[in-house]
């Protein structure tokens, strides 16, 4: 999703870290109890943003009231990462708070949200900024994802190598 800066939910309150240019894309991962798989996924977003270093990319990863060691594992990824690297505490339940805890601390102007069980292709990124190259102003985009727990429900996974586009005539 793309936002438009001036309508942003506010500046990202400020950090230990030094100011930072705003980077083009906020990858947004919310997570609850779920340390197992976290690093996983972590670690396909900033493998992702090394593949395409040219493309300033962040991560914004949210903990929603965790009480398994998601919150230290956060903070220690932080401390080592090479890709700037947000750790935001949400103590309020839901996916809804979580994310939206996501928007106030992100600043890039593409907003990427990754389950925390999802791993992002190398080539994300790549294949993002060509999607962006098309001009359109706002642009939701997803794509295929692989079954990556075989407990989870194969019904919610889209396994179809054919693209498809939306549009409000067959999509509302």
């Amino acid at each position: 999703m793309q936002r438009d800066r001036s309508t942003a939910l506010g500046p990202a309150p400020a950090g230990p870290r030094p100011e930072r240019a705003a980077p083009e894309v906020s990858f947004i991962i919310c997570t609850r109890n779920r340390v197992a798989v976290l690093d996983a996924c972590i670690k396909s977003v900033q493998a992702a943003c090394r593949a395409h270093a040219g493309f300033a990319a962040e991560l914004v990863v949210v903990d929603n009231g965790s009480s398994d060691r998601t919150a230290e594992r956060l903070a220690s990824i932080a401390a080592a990462s090479d890709i700037p690297f947000t750790p935001v505490c949400e103590p309020r339940p839901g996916l809804a708070a979580a994310r939206n805890a996501g928007l106030r601390r992100a600043r890039g102007r593409v907003l990427v949200f990754v389950d925390d069980d999802c791993a992002l292709h190398r080539d994300y990124l790549r294949d993002l900024e060509r999607h962006y190259a098309s001009g359109e102003q706002w642009l939701i985009r997803g794509g295929r994802v692989e079954l990556g727990d075989a407990r989870d429900l194969p019904f919610t996974i889209k396994r179809s190598w054919a693209r498809e586009r939306l549009t409000p005539d067959v999509h509302p």
